[in-house]
């Protein structure tokens, strides 16, 4: 899977986790075809109360369009 530039007008955010958790998550996310960071915004926006997790989908269509504003 390729890694994608960082957009202009966005940011990383780090976290530290074990090495086996981390390699657990490459395990999940490539049988989900999915990208680590993908797994990990869709988490926390499932976390979220409904009014902001909207915000934060709206925020991502116009960054990223229907795709990203999807997850």
């Amino acid at each position: 899977m390729a890694t994608n530039s960082i957009g202009s007008g966005t940011r990383n955010i780090s976290i530290n986790v074990p090495v086996d958790e981390r390699d657990l998550l490459g395990k999940v996310v490539f049988a989900e075809g999915l990208s680590v960071g993908e797994l990990v915004r869709k988490a926390y926006l499932a976390g979220l109360d409904a009014r902001t997790a909207q915000e934060i989908r709206e925020i991502r269509r116009k960054y990223y369009g229907s795709r990203e504003g999807s997850l």
